[in-house]
């Protein structure tokens, strides 16, 4: 070969094993996975929220109480429905962290709901991937009597008031499957109507879903 052929020979090789491109690369990376659920927000976007639930005659308190909720999700909101009894409701029980404050360990944990089945009171009421962030329930408490006087109370050491069966608010920050499923099945003992307060991301696709979701959460069909 001559210097010239040898030249363009050298050039041509060069040419064929050149490393693709930066853009070209990101064009072949693989489509991330959707997250299974909405993103935690960040402790700088957090957002009190304020909810009144109206606990009635039965309720521990009576009458309306205010709870507060700090959003766990991005662009969400936070609301209230009622629902009968069965509610035929599947939930799934995520380890959202835990930690020790004055030595005593605690374990965070969120309650996602992964279905509705038809034929029951949630279905296309909670959608996939809401978060269920308090429940009432009903549980036999201890009632003082109108006109009690607390410093009394405190004063002789002695519980005063008779156990009732009362309604009051469960929240679920740190709550187990048994936890949730408890709270439901109690209203049995009472009106037969739970209240939910869910969180559920804005972004729901068109299959009505507040969320992308795989897995298949535990049956709550008979509570």
């Amino acid at each position: 070969l001559n210097a010239k052929m040898l030249h363009t020979a050298v050039l041509l090789v060069v040419v064929l094993v050149q490393p693709l491109s930066m853009p070209e690369l990101t064009m072949r990376k693989a489509a991330p996975r959707l997250r299974h659920y909405a993103p935690v927000i960040s402790s700088q976007q957090t957002r009190q929220v304020e909810i009144e639930v109206d606990l009635g005659a039965e309720g521990e308190p009576k009458g309306k109480t205010t709870l507060k909720f700090r959003k766990l999700l991005s662009n969400s909101e936070i609301f209230q429905v009622e629902l009968r009894l069965p509610l035929g409701m599947l939930i799934e029980v995520l380890d959202d962290g835990a930690g020790s404050i004055a030595g005593e360990w605690y374990q965070k944990t969120r309650v996602i709901i992964t279905d509705a089945l038809p034929g029951y009171s949630a279905h296309r009421t909670v959608l996939k991937g809401d978060v269920l962030r308090a429940v009432t329930a009903y549980r036999t408490v201890l009632v003082a009597p109108e006109g009690f006087s607390a410093w009394r109370q405190l004063t002789s050491y002695t519980p005063v008031g008779d156990p009732m069966l009362r309604r009051l608010i469960f929240r679920c920050e740190d709550a187990s499957y048994d936890d949730v499923r408890d709270a439901i099945q109690s209203h049995r003992e009472g009106n037969n109507v739970a209240t939910l307060v869910i969180e559920r991301s804005r972004f729901v696709s068109s299959g009505g879903e507040a969320s992308d979701d795989s897995g298949v959460g535990s049956d709550l069909s008979s509570e």
